[in-house]
């Protein structure tokens, strides 16, 4: 196996550094984004199926659009 070695710009160093100190959140990132993700798949379905509800009134109606829109 060979290795190959870069020698990396100041920038690049840089960035790595920074990937490197942030490391231990990203695991904590992706868990949190799962964790606000299913339940909102959940609002968001089941707006949409009152969207096409056409015995809803208005009020409701403009209700379950707000929340389609903040979801």
């Amino acid at each position: 196996m060979t290795t190959v070695k870069k020698e990396l710009s100041e920038e690049e160093l840089k960035e790595f550094e920074i990937y490197q100190s942030l490391r231990p959140y990203i695991g904590h990132c992706l868990v949190l984004n799962h964790d606000l993700n299913n339940p909102l798949t959940g609002i968001i379905g089941y707006s949409e199926f009152l969207i096409d509800d056409e015995t809803i009134s208005d009020e409701l109606r403009s209700s379950v659009k707000q929340i389609l829109k903040s979801a």
